[in-house]
């Protein structure tokens, strides 16, 4: 067969009905209006200073908390614990933000020495306020703060003893006390050292003064 004569026979292409314009359909179309878009501007970002003070925790009802002079941290009887066993003095030292970033610890180094006569098994309730440094770290950083337990060289002596950092290790370790991790507002051991969560530091006995840190 002779592809000349070979012929194909195609069906006929339907015919369409043109159907006239709807009137009352929206013509003008348009995009959304433009989200603007905000650039990061942090505000709260004063550090806090390098300062003391004490509290008095005699006769504090459970889960009642009083400020520590003019830090922004506050102590406290937790829920359900005895008031007599904190009963007394107080005392926190708050060191510099410089002594932070020399320990390598995204936040606040602490040592709160509670009175000879406390129980040294109690727990003591620990606030700090984060309202002028909320953003020191990044967005929303202090959302992000919990408690952690430090050797005591983190606030005495950085960079020696425990907290000199191990050959090929450029970091401290961490301790960590079993406080909540995304609160301000937690509770520590009265003997033990409470510091910041980002960091990682050697394992040390617990000293007998507690140095609670927020990061």
């Amino acid at each position: 067969m002779n592809r000349e004569e070979t012929q194909l026979e195609l069906p006929d292409i339907p015919g369409t009905d043109p159907i006239g314009q709807d009137e009352t359909a929206e013509s003008n179309l348009t995009t959304a209006d433009e989200v603007p878009v905000a650039p990061y501007e942090p505000q709260a970002i004063t550090p806090w200073q390098e300062d003391s003070g004490t509290a008095d925790l005699t006769g504090l009802e459970p889960g009642a908390t009083v400020p520590v002079a003019d830090l922004p941290v506050a102590l406290g009887v937790p829920e359900g614990g005895d008031p007599a066993a904190l009963a007394g003095q107080w005392n926190v030292a708050l060191a510099a933000p410089e002594a932070s970033q020399d320990a390598g610890v995204a936040g606040l180094i602490m040592q709160v020495t509670p009175p000879a006569t406390a129980d040294p098994e109690a727990d003591v309730a620990l606030s700090v306020d984060t309202t002028a440094f909320a953003d020191l770290y990044g967005p929303q950083a202090a959302d992000r703060f919990g408690l952690m337990l430090l050797p005591e060289c983190v606030y005495t002596a950085s960079g020696t003893g425990d907290c000199a950092p191990e050959a090929g290790d450029g970091g401290t370790e961490t301790m960590s006390a079993g406080a909540p991790a995304r609160t301000p507002s937690s509770r520590c051991p009265a003997r033990w050292s409470c510091c910041p969560r980002r960091t990682r530091p050697p394992a040390a006995p617990p000293p007998r003064t507690s140095r609670p840190a927020v990061s």
